[in-house]
């Protein structure tokens, strides 16, 4: 199921005939498309740093909303403001995989204190690049939270003009929401007991938007969290692409989790 068919999104953002606040929730939708198109790119990245990860891209993301709807039923309620955190929450919360999401990209990692350590522990591989490839992969996972916390706040550089290039463009939202969407994203790799500690209950609607639009972070993180990990069906694992990627040690772990990887 597409995204834009899930029960969440059109409740929230699904443009309503003769809806008062029609304008805001536009504002709202569109800013999230562009931050999909966005944020799509940059997943495709994962691959070339963490090789044999179950899928990441955004099929993963969407099927995300499609999870999300059946936990959450019918009578829960996502506000506008709150669908459109929930969503750009689930595009970044797995985009700290990739390498070109750090601020300096590889040469910043492997400059790091942790990297260094991380390739040190791996003495036992004897071939440099083959340690240095696991160290970043072993880097990208105990680090891609903190790193997707990040990820509305930094910013590339067109290469022609050198001017700013921001995931999420809509300057109001991003200064509003985008350390929220950070910390929900983070979240997601929090010991449980941490949510009610470091995320918050009420938070205040943006300037722009109608005060009612008011945030429950815990409520969107539970969300978030509760579909990522019930994500364990064919379109995470694809059986095909199992086969073809013939992954190894804790990788294939994962995708013999998945259902398909039990078909024949």
């Amino acid at each position: 199921m597409s995204f834009d068919k899930t029960s969440l999104w059109r409740r929230g953002l699904e443009p309503k005939k003769k809806y008062e606040f029609a304008q805001e929730q536009e504002r709202l939708r569109s800013a999230f498309n562009q931050a999909r198109k966005n944020t799509s790119e940059l997943l495709q990245h994962i691959p070339e740093d963490c090789e044999n990860l179950t899928i990441h891209d955004i099929t993963h993301i969407d099927a995300l909303w499609d999870i999300a709807d059946q936990i959450a039923g019918e009578a829960f309620h996502l506000n506008p403001a709150e669908t459109f955190v929930f969503g750009m929450a689930l595009l970044i919360h797995d985009a700290g995989l990739a390498a070109v999401s750090v601020e300096g990209g590889t040469n910043a990692i492997y400059s790091s204190s942790e990297f260094q350590d991380i390739e040190a522990s791996l003495s036992s591989l004897s071939e440099p690049s083959h340690r240095r490839a696991a160290a970043l992969f072993t880097y990208l996972r105990e680090h891609h939270a903190k790193i997707a916390s990040t990820l509305l706040t930094r910013t590339w550089k067109n290469p022609v003009n050198q001017q700013d290039i921001f995931l999420l463009e809509d300057a109001g939202l991003r200064s509003a929401y985008g350390e929220t969407i950070g910390r929900i994203a983070e979240s997601h790799h929090w010991p449980p007991s941490d949510l009610t500690a470091k995320l918050r209950s009420v938070v205040g609607a943006a300037p722009d938007l109608p005060n009612e639009w008011q945030l429950n972070e815990v409520k969107i993180a539970l969300l978030l969290r509760c579909a990522d990990a019930a994500h364990i069906d064919g379109r995470r694992a694809p059986l095909f692409q199992y086969a073809l990627r013939q992954p190894k040690g804790l990788s294939d772990n994962h995708w013999r989790w998945c259902p398909t990887a039990w078909c024949n």
